[in-house]
């Protein structure tokens, strides 16, 4: 064994072929270089940055206390948990799915290449845009105003409970079933026939501009008073 109670300063390499155990604290002002594994059973305090150029392997929970900058991609093969939020910059891309358990905030837009499902129900409180078409299979329910700047198809049966407001003509292509009464504020114009299987009630003046045929009898409970023979 070799005991030196003083400082040792040696100019030139230290080569030992055995184990090497420092009792003590080792302090390095220059660069280190390790050609092999280091093997640390304790704490390991870094006063400074970490630089590695190689795979970085944890065989256990790797904890940083402060910030952690990542200059390129993290790589994570199995679950990853986040006690506290993410706060991503840039663009996050997921090669699968995607699963939050809890509410998910988003404070811009989010843009999905592909289809997206949700198993339940979806609240926006601002307005949504959608650039193509929109296609639900199941029953939607609207709170508020529904606004359609361009033409609107429906394939099968649109029911409305309360009042249908329409600022422009509706053009209907097939046959119309009424159920209840049709109340008309302003002037009616059909260009075709008007073919009424009951009763047909007026409330005022029946004008007919031309020729009237009727298939039938024609009964007046009324004054009938006719301008021509």
């Amino acid at each position: 064994t070799l005991a030196v109670d003083g400082a040792t300063s040696l100019k030139s390499s230290a080569t030992v072929d055995g184990a090497t155990t420092l009792q003590s604290t080792l302090d390095v002002a220059g660069a280190s270089s390790l050609s092999s594994t280091l093997d640390v059973s304790g704490a390991t305090s870094l006063g400074s940055t970490l630089s590695v150029s190689g795979h970085v392997h944890a065989g256990s929970t790797l904890r940083a206390v402060g910030s952690t900058w990542l200059e390129s991609t993290l790589s994570v093969k199995g679950a990853s948990w986040l006690k506290s939020t993410l706060s991503v910059e840039g663009a996050t891309w997921a090669k699968s799915m995607l699963t939050v358990d809890g509410a998910t905030s988003l404070k811009d837009v989010l843009s999905v290449g592909g289809a997206t499902s949700l198993k339940s129900a979806l609240d926006v409180t601002g307005a949504s845009s959608f650039a193509s078409a929109l296609d639900v299979s199941g029953p939607t329910s609207l709170k508020d105003g529904l606004s359609v700047s361009g033409a609107t198809s429906l394939k099968s049966s649109a029911t409305v409970d309360g009042a249908t407001t329409l600022q422009s003509t509706l053009d209907v292509a097939g046959a119309s079933s009424l159920s209840s009464t049709l109340d008309v504020s302003g002037a009616t114009s059909l260009a075709s026939t008007l073919s009424v299987s009951g009763h047909v009630h007026a409330g005022s003046t029946l004008r007919a501009v031309e020729s009237t045929w009727l298939e039938s009898t024609l009964s007046v409970k009324g004054a009938s008073w006719l301008k021509d023979a």
